[in-house]
């Protein structure tokens, strides 16, 4: 129907349809001044406005009458989509029986049987499905029905349309599935039922989050029991992240707990090196960060368990020297520590471990003592790696003793302290002594000695040494000069004296 400017006549026939009032209609269409089909701006016809706005009667006069049904707006959408989407059954009945195309789209690719799933009405979903209605059909993005009835928990329309021969597994063009979707939205009945459909339960979204990831981020926690029978990944995924890190992230500690339950990996690291501790300590969330800090914890103890290190014992070789009957690789006494220092060497077959007490055996060449690991909070604290992960591929004999502090843990009774940057040991509080180690407000600070501040014995001792280095050599100098002075004179007076 050509464009033409709407006349008064053309806008009571509109309001009436609008309305509900039949009267109107039949007094309207029966002065022949206005067409049955005629359209406002948008191209809406009054058939339109009564099938949305669910007046019957209305829409049987207007089909008796002439009205076309396959008219649509100029986005595409007409009387059948607005009835569908309305779940008015009656309706859709009638205009089907006088010839709509059940498969007229809008311009996006939404249908009715799309709309209908949309809104969650299953009466009409299942009228179309048996009118012949095509139960994979999708929009422009790839969006299907199931897609659509997913995202807004219809589990009755989901359960009809894969009765219907739904594809469980179409994905958007972005790669979300019908049950990605549905876990993000935490429609935790609808996953268990596209799950029990063949869903697969680990397709991700082509950013590489899948399913458990998302439902993990979001805090549902419904989603994740129903997803967690099916093993799905509990590891790093192709985005260089996994639930665990998610859980994290959103800080949800019942989440947390139960991916750490179905054996969830607190140790892992993220693409930007991060682990699940340290962006729950980033993003505040202190519960979760502990929680997940005691199952680190656990690992380690298990790990230690689970293989402990036994020291290889074998007979001392003796010194092929001649006249020497000491025996080589026997322990030397361990060197007293000196406050202030930033490294001890310790006994060479066996290194205590300061932070645990246990012994760490195996070792056959000197070593020098490891330093107490620090919690993954305090790594995430201060953005850098553990000091013995710092320390790989070195030899056991490489490795010192670091001089970094503890930074204060979250609910520590520990009162803070200041340190001065650099040094390896904490300035007094108040007038009163130093009662130890005071925390580092960043723990990857350098434990070099820095000017002034770093005066500890060593140092002073390394001074008053090399005072007593210059007294040596000027001394040396002075009886050199004086011994000089001495032989120049006897020369001088040989020369002097007369010859016999």
């Amino acid at each position: 129907m050509s464009m033409r400017k709407a006349t008064r006549w053309d806008q009571r026939l509109h309001m009436a349809a609008v309305k509900g009032d039949l009267e109107e209609v039949v007094r309207v269409l029966d002065t022949g001044r206005v067409h049955v089909d005629c359209t406002d701006r948008d191209g809406t016809t009054p058939l339109i406005l009564a099938a949305a706005n669910s007046h019957v009667s209305i829409v049987k006069e207007l089909l008796d009458q002439g009205a076309d049904p396959n008219m649509t707006r100029h986005t595409g959408t007409g009387a059948i989509f607005f009835a569908a989407q309305g779940g008015f059954l009656d309706i859709v009945t009638m205009l089907l029986d006088n010839g709509v195309n059940i498969h007229q789209a809008s311009k996006d690719g939404g249908t009715a049987l799309v709309v209908a799933a949309q809104c969650g009405h299953q009466d009409v979903v299942e009228f179309l499905l048996e009118k012949g209605a095509n139960a994979n059909v999708a929009m422009r993005d790839r969006a299907s029905t199931l897609f659509v009835a997913a995202q807004n928990g219809h589990t009755g329309v989901v359960k009809a349309l894969l009765k219907a021969g739904a594809r469980v597994n179409t994905r958007r063009v972005d790669g979300a599935t019908p049950l990605w979707i549905a876990s993000q939205m935490g429609h935790h009945q609808a996953v268990r039922i596209l799950l029990a459909n063949g869903a697969f339960h680990d397709t991700p979204r082509h950013d590489g989050a899948t399913p458990l990831l998302k439902a993990a981020h979001k805090g549902h926690i419904d989603v994740i029991q129903e997803l967690l029978p099916y093993k799905p990944s509990l590891g790093l995924l192709k985005n260089g992240e996994s639930a665990l890190h998610a859980a994290a992230l959103s800080g949800d500690l019942r989440v947390t707990k139960t991916l750490l339950a179905a054996g969830a990996d607190s140790s892992l690291k993220n693409d930007q090196g991060l682990t699940p501790v340290q962006i729950a300590v980033q993003s505040k969330h202190y519960d979760c960060a502990s929680t997940l800090k005691e199952d680190l914890a656990k690992r380690r103890e298990r790990a230690k368990t689970a293989s402990p290190a036994t020291p290889t014992k074998s007979p001392p070789p003796t010194d092929s020297s001649p006249g020497s009957p000491r025996v080589v690789g026997s322990p030397k006494p361990t060197p007293t520590h000196v406050p202030g220092r930033c490294s001890t060497p310790t006994s060479p077959a066996i290194v205590q471990s300061q932070s645990s007490g246990q012994l760490l055996d195996g070792e056959s060449s000197p070593t020098r003592a490891k330093a107490p690991p620090r919690s993954s909070t305090q790594f995430a604290l201060a953005g850098s790696s553990s000091p013995l992960s710092r320390g790989r591929g070195r030899g056991v004999a490489d490795q010192y003793m670091s001089c970094e502090l503890s930074t204060l843990v979250d609910g520590s009774s520990r009162p803070p302290t200041t340190l001065v940057v650099g040094s390896c040991g904490a300035m007094s509080m108040g007038s009163g002594p130093s009662t130890g180690p005071a925390p580092s407000p960043n723990p990857s600070i350098s434990s070099e000695p820095v000017g002034s501040h770093s005066r500890h014995n060593g140092t002073e001792r390394s001074s008053s040494r090399r005072s007593g280095d210059f007294s040596s050599v000027k001394s040396i100098f002075h009886k050199t000069l004086a011994s000089f002075k001495r032989s120049s004179l006897r020369r001088r007076s040989s020369k002097d004296s007369p010859e016999p």
